[in-house]
């Protein structure tokens, strides 16, 4: 059934389907909480992915081209997530130490310190 790319809950809740097999917690302060990413080693405590389901589908939104062109024959708003999880991956197997937010960007995710949240 393809996914309402309208619908901010729903796809938001497509995205916490797809990284079930990791322990991640969507939080109420606007963040969704990672405390283990697959073979990644998070010993500096859980990292913190700034979105809401509201930003992040916006985000995903904008993302449908290029989703579209790196994913062919799926929906475009899946190839968008699917895109957005690589972006993520990257981002928090390439983060430098004490870079625990996570934050979505024209880019893909970039990781900052907890102090770099304003840049």
């Amino acid at each position: 059934m393809p996914l309402d790319r309208a619908n901010d809950q729903e796809v938001f809740a497509e995205f916490l389907n797809r990284v079930s097999d990791q322990d991640v917690r969507a939080s109420e302060e606007g963040y969704i909480e990672i405390r283990t990413w697959s073979d990644v080693e998070l010993d500096e405590g859980p990292l913190r992915l700034r979105l809401t389901p509201k930003s992040l589908a916006e985000h995903l939104r904008g993302m449908e081209h290029d989703g579209e062109l790196a994913f062919p024959g799926t929906q475009p708003i899946l190839g968008a997530l699917q895109l957005f999880l690589v972006h993520l991956d990257e981002a928090i197997r390439t983060r430098r130490a004490g870079e625990t937010e996570l934050l979505p960007d024209r880019g893909g995710v970039r990781s900052v310190t907890p102090n770099g949240l304003n840049t």
